[in-house]
């Protein structure tokens, strides 16, 4: 188990900008090179009055590709630390992105809070139910500001039409879907696997005990695995969920959820079902979703619903819908637009590709 930083925020910079570069108002640190990490480096990288100070990561090549990025489109160096508790100490960093495996996000994200850093948490917000409540205690209490990766909620075709939804402009919803398809192609058969000589197993593993790699990739396919990841609907599907909720006006936790799947198709190494129905009820009201998934699924609910899936076998392809089960139109939007579908969501066709 690693220990906690040190105590002391202020502590000595190893920041750059203050070595013949303008300081910008505010130092990013990015924690999790990979993935969101880099495409969140690279909007960055575009705000005027926003620098990259550190990019830190466990494995020494992906950290370094993102310090050549950064260098090689600002003209600026970062530092390039492997352990998250040395940016957390670096006085000069203003604000860390978290975009870690979710194993790594509670803890990373209450040592930042208490650290006085503003944090940025990729989705997942958390790996377990139980790591959120410490985390808002922390934001709470150190005063600091926290956002989620929640990125379609930004999305200005999204605004307008939940904003024409919540109005009444289909009456009252009855039912929410959002559905997510993506090609996932098998990760390879379970086995002993070498872990890459760039990455720091100690700190890659942090809270979790360090234990063989059990799959061909150590990087993205820890997704599958639940020591480390939650699947699909934990990956694609929070997005969705989100959507759904926000257009329903769901905000509170759920009295109840059932959660059942499997994983269809070859057999592989993943552990997390490919194939899963989602189903909450809160505020007398209901939702459903499903993610994940080797072929196409389907699943309905009736009374205030939300659906999401996600099927390995088809092209990628998302969209949601929201109406009434006896209303006349249906609101249909994908992530850059939206309309209105001249039919009950009973009688709704499902896309075939």
């Amino acid at each position: 188990m690693l220990a906690a930083p040190a105590a002391s925020v202020g502590a000595g910079s190893g920041f750059l900008y203050g070595r013949g570069f303008p300081s910008p108002d505010v130092v990013v640190a990015i924690i999790g090179c990979r993935g969101h990490g880099t495409k969140l480096a690279k909007s960055f990288m575009r705000q005027d009055g926003v620098g990259i100070g550190a990019v830190c990561d466990p494995d020494e090549a992906v950290r370094d590709e993102l310090a050549g990025l950064v260098l090689s489109r600002t003209g600026r160096p970062v530092t390039r630390p492997a352990d998250l508790r040395t940016v957390l100490d670096d006085g000069s960093i203003d604000a860390v992105v978290i975009a870690t495996p979710h194993h790594w996000h509670a803890v990373a994200a209450v040592w930042a809070l208490a650290a006085g850093k503003h944090v940025y948490l990729e989705k997942p917000v958390t790996h377990s139910i139980g790591e959120g409540d410490p985390i808002l205690t922390a934001a709470a209490k150190y005063r600091k500001v926290l956002q989620i990766g929640a990125q379609l909620r930004s999305q200005p075709n999204l605004i307008e039409a939940i904003d024409f939804i919540r109005q009444g402009g289909i009456g009252v919803i009855d039912l929410a879907r959002t559905y997510s398809w993506k090609r996932r192609n098998p990760i390879g058969p379970a086995g002993r696997y070498a872990i890459p000589v760039s990455v720091d197993e100690n700190l890659w593993f942090g809270p979790r005990n360090i234990e063989e790699l059990s799959r061909p990739e150590l990087h993205y396919d820890w997704h599958w695995d639940w020591r480390y990841g939650n699947g699909g609907l934990g990956n694609n599907g929070v997005h969705r969920i989100d959507v759904a909720l926000w257009g329903l006006g769901l905000g509170t936790r759920p009295d109840w959820t059932l959660s059942y799947g499997g994983r269809m198709g070859p057999s592989d190494a993943g552990e997390t079902p490919n194939t899963r129905r989602r189903f909450t009820s809160g505020e007398s009201r209901r939702s459903s979703t499903s993610c994940e998934g080797c072929r196409r699924v389907r699943r309905r609910t009736s009374s205030k619903a939300t659906e999401s899936s996600s099927a390995a076998g088809q092209e990628n392809w998302s969209t949601g819908a929201a109406g009434r089960w006896s209303s006349a139109q249906t609101a249909i939007f994908s992530e850059s637009s939206w309309c209105l579908e001249p039919r009950a969501p009973s009688t709704f066709t499902w896309p075939t590709s």
